[in-house]
């Protein structure tokens, strides 16, 4: 962006369109003319973000004047599952953005920042633009008291693999109506995890989860060899567990492989749907038996536990992960899979309850956790009342 005003000049109007999760620096906010942000996630107002992106250039174009314009940071991180935009807290940030908007506002938005970014300009943030700069300042502080009300619900305690997996039983065997989500947020490979620890499918596993399936775990040895050897094919595998963080380790034992496919299919949700995936060979093991895990040896009949293996990483946000291996969500008693919150987008329409577990990973979820060393002094971590 600095690059860029020195290129156009002080005149050329410069309006951007952000991710929710933006950083955004005192820096970009001064040598932008506008910015706009998404303002869900799951993200599915991509496309209105560009519009209104365009919609705040145009006036600077056609009238060759640039609005008044205020910025303003939040005073603590908000935890990367807390962004939810669909539930509070963070909806109630969203309503506010909204309302400000039936003021003398030209545009208004919030970032929620990206946490595990230990940078010193990490957190939440607020843009307006108005035709007075006392109007822009009225919608940003506006916003941020809304922000500093809800921090006590943004100090969030997320479950461990064993807890999660044992209040999913509990909530199933009470009569759950559609399967009981489970997300490994913190292997979500779209925040960097590596997509291939396996706290959470050792829980399953130990806990004798029926009827249950967890995707994906990314393992391109596996996916080859499963795909060689066939459907019906029983296989002695090491599953994962090949990239950290230390103590995790490969989910060892034996699978029957049920099916196969080039990993070639189509997003169907709203944040994705079109979208073609192009993930490598996959397959769809069953479980039959895991050799460091405390469980007896079943056979299928006892207990269905499956796995989606893939050959390139990606985060489980799109039943297109599932229905590409002849699964219908709907009929599965458990869904475990490694996504942060844009799984929501598509699974929570299925889903009866969604637990999040904080499984062993790289994209750590809970604030308290990330030993950051560069982040400013007027920045905090969240704090309960």
């Amino acid at each position: 962006l600095k690059r860029l005003r020195e290129l156009a000049g002080s005149d050329v109007p410069i309006v951007l369109s952000l991710d929710l999760h933006a950083n955004v620096t005192p820096q970009m906010f001064e040598l932008a003319d506008g910015i706009t942000l998404f303002r869900t996630y799951p993200h599915i107002d991509m496309a209105d973000t560009g519009r209104r992106a365009f919609d705040l250039l145009k006036p600077m174009i056609e009238k060759g004047e640039k609005p008044a314009k205020c910025f303003r940071q939040g005073p603590f991180l908000l935890p990367l599952t807390s962004q939810y935009t669909g539930a509070r807290p963070t909806e109630a940030i969203y309503a506010e953005v909204e309302s400000v908007h039936l003021t003398d506002i030209i545009s208004a938005d919030f970032a929620c920042g990206f946490p595990p970014a230990d940078i010193a300009h990490c957190g939440p943030s607020a843009v307006a633009y108005a035709k007075t700069k006392s109007a822009a300042k009225m919608a940003v502080d506006s916003i941020m008291r809304v922000v500093e009300t809800l921090e006590p619900e943004f100090a969030e305690t997320l479950m461990d693999a064993d807890t999660a997996v044992r209040e999913a039983i509990e909530i199933h065997a009470a009569g759950a109506d559609g399967p009981v989500v489970i997300a490994d947020v913190q292997d979500n490979p779209g925040a960097g995890g590596s997509g291939d620890t396996t706290g959470l499918l050792e829980s399953l596993f130990r806990h004798q989860v029926r009827n249950a399936l967890f995707a994906t775990l990314w393992d391109p040895q596996a996916a080859l060899q499963a795909s060689q050897a066939g459907i019906g094919k029983v296989l002695s595998l090491s599953l994962g567990g090949r990239n950290g963080p230390q103590g995790v380790t490969p989910f060892t034992g034996r699978f029957e492989v049920l099916s196969v496919t080039d990993g070639r299919f189509q997003g169907v949700g709203p944040m994705m749907k079109g979208t073609v995936y192009k993930l490598g060979p996959m397959a769809l093991l069953r479980v039959l038996q895991a050799d460091r895990v405390q469980a007896d040896e079943i056979t299928a009949s006892d207990r269905n536990l499956t796995v989606i293996v893939t050959s390139e990483r990606a985060q489980c946000l799109d039943r297109g992960f599932i229905l590409t291996m002849g699964i219908e969500p709907e009929e599965l008693d458990f869904i475990a899979l490694k996504s942060s919150v844009h799984f929501r987008n598509d699974f929570e329409r299925v889903a009866s309850e969604i637990l999040l577990a904080a499984c062993p990973g790289a994209n750590l979820c809970d604030v308290a956790a990330i030993p950051y060393t560069r982040l400013r002094e007027e920045i905090r971590l969240p704090q309960r009342d």
